[in-house]
């Protein structure tokens, strides 16, 4: 039996694309999965894979690497998945795995390792991880690129085999409803950050325009997430406290994989304002496609990356260059079109059965994974 060790260092132990989507498809090829994690201390079996994560994220970058080559010395894997480099060097010094995989979903470096550094060390840190990140690579044997762009870095790695396995979600996951017309309530879905970098203010712009514009509708505002300090959390509840009166807010905080499937069926459209900056153009949100599967229009930044695989004036309406006024108008127009409200729910939901699922890329990820 094949054993396959996952390694995240930057993902949980039930990440949706490592538990739900990678293990359980290799784990029905009959393989022998085991998934660590050092953001947390989880030790359980789930669906007959194996957990046993420790949270080691705190301790300094040598002990982290010591402490995964121990388990990958214990656990004597045939491959090893990693979703960092941290994984990627733990596998080599420990030279107890025939086939080392990165599986590439984040910038290295990025925005949120460089947060917090003091401006003279930010060239330093910036091209010291980058080197990490490329040796990390030409450690590896086989790569997985999540989408096109982050594979970009290791083009001088030309030899090394690779696929693009992207995010499509299992449709098995997806509460469908049949779509309805919006008649006296439209309900506006947003999950994420709630921070500028996510565009959470844009959001809440875009529905207090709406609410304004409509003021015989009653609108609901969906919020799954949290703030990332304080600070926002007392500037944003100030602006949803100066709301129109017919607007509900619905605040949660992040939820399981499951659950956040669950959620998605309630929605009617489905709002993500992030900014469109160097590095955030350049990554394809994974909640794009379940968003897509749920069968709702989708307002999304205009993002380069989305523009490489989908037109989103097909299932909704790009937001781009801060231009609140138009996507607030394409909202109007599902609220007073359900005609054109409809057919773009429908297209969403054709995309998504013939395109963007997991049982269409997941025959070459199995193949790839397991040498067929």
């Amino acid at each position: 039996m094949t054993k396959i060790l996952f390694i995240n260092t930057i993902h949980h132990s039930l990440d949706d694309r490592t538990f739900y989507h990678h293990a359980v498809a290799l784990s029905k090829e009959n393989a022998e999965i085991t998934i660590f994690s050092s953001l947390e201390t989880k030790n359980e079996t789930w669906h007959n894979i194996h957990i046993c994560s420790e949270e080691i994220c705190t301790q300094n970058f040598l002990n982290q690497i010591l402490t995964i080559s121990k388990l990958i010395d214990k656990i004597k894997p045939n491959t090893v998945i990693c979703d960092s480099p941290t994984g990627i060097l733990a596998t080599a010094i420990s030279k107890n795995s025939d086939t080392i995989i990165y599986d590439v979903t984040e910038w290295i470096p990025s925005k949120k390792n460089l947060k917090n550094t003091k401006s003279l060390l930010i060239p330093l840190k910036f091209i010291g991880l980058l080197f990490i990140n490329f040796i990390a690579g030409f450690l590896t044997d086989k790569f997985i690129f999540g989408e096109y762009h982050k594979s970009t870095i290791f083009k001088p790695l030309f030899w090394k085999k690779r696929i693009v396995s992207s995010y499509y979600p299992d449709l098995k996951h997806i509460k469908q409803t049949p779509p309805q017309a919006i008649a006296e309530k439209v309900r506006l879905y947003y999950s994420g950050w709630f921070n500028t970098e996510k565009g959470f203010d844009k959001v809440l712009a875009l529905t207090a325009l709406v609410a304004n514009t409509n003021p015989t509708k009653k609108i609901e505002l969906q919020l799954t997430g949290a703030y990332s300090n304080n600070t926002d959390k007392e500037n944003f509840e100030s602006i949803i406290g100066s709301f129109p009166s017919n607007i509900r807010v619905i605040s949660s905080n992040f939820k399981s994989f499951e659950d956040f499937c669950e959620e998605l069926k309630t929605a009617d459209i489905f709002l993500d304002l992030r900014k469109n900056d160097f590095e955030n153009t350049r990554c394809l949100p994974i909640k794009l496609f379940y968003y897509l599967a749920c069968g709702r229009p989708v307002i999304y930044s205009g993002l380069r990356a989305i523009k490489d695989v989908l037109n989103l004036s097909e299932v909704g309406c790009p937001y781009e260059n801060n231009d609140i006024e138009t996507v607030a108008k394409a909202i109007s127009n599902y609220i007073s079109d359900s005609k054109l409200y409809l057919e773009h729910c429908e297209k969403a939901k054709q995309l998504s059965e013939n395109e963007y699922n997991w049982e269409k890329i997941k025959p070459e990820f199995v193949n790839f994974v397991l040498n067929k």
